[in-house]
């Protein structure tokens, strides 16, 4: 039986919860190996419970090191018994004096598609930022698996400690960098950064899963979240919601939208064009028709049998065009830009001469 839980809190770090256990009342206390170590005065080394030592302290978070390095997440478990009523403990009392369980390491692998997506979003210009709650060292190794990197000197590895002493000034030219890793962030560091990448001119769209994560969410440009493990406040927060639970679908639906805006505005320039010349030879009808008295050269049925047959059929199918080769190596477009604005020949030249 539960006799009292102390949930997750990003700044402590760590959870607790006390049970009462063959008439013992336990306290157990996991999350991250640091803080979980610091709380610790004796150590359970599967023979005996003794003091723990700095050594022990050491081998610990290497070993925790060594497997975070090769994509692993750890979790750190401890424990006490308590002979006073918990209901009168403070939760600092309750997560002090602390037994060292153990660590586990937990691998969830990148899905097979995620690179090839990441690779398709650097060629359409899009910059990907890794924000994660994961140890440095963990977010790396999956970052490169995933290819989120291609140079390793540029890189640039932000942790928790590291981004609460930076200015908004100095964190606005970190997110200058190419490739960016943040590590252990809060929710309030993903609402900062969200919110400065917006002052930055940025579209921004973010994907993120927990219920203090909906700030951000709201904040951005493009909130996503996905249908299958993401939770309903998320969900509610986004303005796009994933069915398959996959990032290659935000990049695909990307280039969807471009193929949407290249169609659109081929349409709109081509309905232009031809009204516009339409226009013309009605205006001119018109004012020979009362100048000089020449019948009118098309009536109104013809004026219509035009718009209904030779526009909108040629106008339909204009909307079903192939995208364009170079359409997902072009940069994204300015907002700033108007609809009509004709990038397509300075891009294609661009694209046409880095193939070659």
């Amino acid at each position: 039986p539960k006799l009292r839980e102390y949930g997750f809190d990003s700044s402590r770090k760590m959870m607790s919860t006390a049970r009462n256990i063959d008439d013992q009342k336990v306290v157990y206390v996991k999350w991250a190996a640091k803080r979980i170590l610091n709380a610790c005065t004796q150590i359970f080394d599967w023979t005996q419970i003794r003091k723990i030592q700095k050594r022990d302290k050491d081998k610990i978070l290497s070993h925790i090191d060594e497997f975070a390095s090769q994509s692993m997440r750890n979790l750190t478990m401890a424990y006490k018994i308590i002979d006073s009523n918990i209901t009168s403990m403070t939760m600092q009392e309750t997560e002090s004096d602390l037994i060292f369980l153990w660590f586990t390491s937990i691998l969830d692998p990148a899905r097979e598609e995620v690179p090839a997506a990441i690779q398709a979003a650097y060629n359409a210009k899009i910059k990907v930022i890794m924000i994660t709650w994961d140890h440095w060292l963990t977010a790396q190794a999956i970052a490169k698996k995933i290819w989120l990197v291609k140079d390793w000197e540029e890189i640039l590895i932000i942790k928790w400690e590291d981004l609460r002493q930076k200015t908004d000034i100095q964190l606005l030219n970190d997110l200058k960098n190419p490739y960016i890793i943040f590590s252990r962030t809060s929710p309030e560091d993903k609402l900062r950064i969200v919110s400065l990448l917006k002052q930055w001119h940025n579209i921004v769209a973010v994907t993120w899963d927990w219920v203090n994560d909906a700030p951000a969410l709201k904040e951005a440009s493009i909130g996503v979240s996905m249908w299958k493990i993401w939770t309903d406040v998320a969900k509610e927060a986004s303005e796009i919601v994933l069915l398959d639970d996959s990032f290659s679908s935000l990049v695909n639906a990307i280039r969807e939208w471009r193929i949407i805006y290249q169609n659109l505005k081929k349409t709109i320039l081509s309905s232009i064009t031809s009204n516009g010349w339409e226009l013309f030879a009605v205006l001119m009808s018109l004012i020979a028709k009362a100048f000089w008295h020449i019948p009118i050269a098309i009536n109104h049925v013809q004026i219509l049998a035009v718009d209904l047959i030779w526009e909108v059929l040629p106008l339909t199918m204009v909307t079903n065009d192939q995208p364009m080769p170079w359409m997902m190596e072009a940069k994204p477009r300015s907002v700033k830009n108007h609809l009509l604005r004709s990038e397509e020949r300075r891009v294609g030249k661009e694209c046409r001469s880095r193939w070659s």
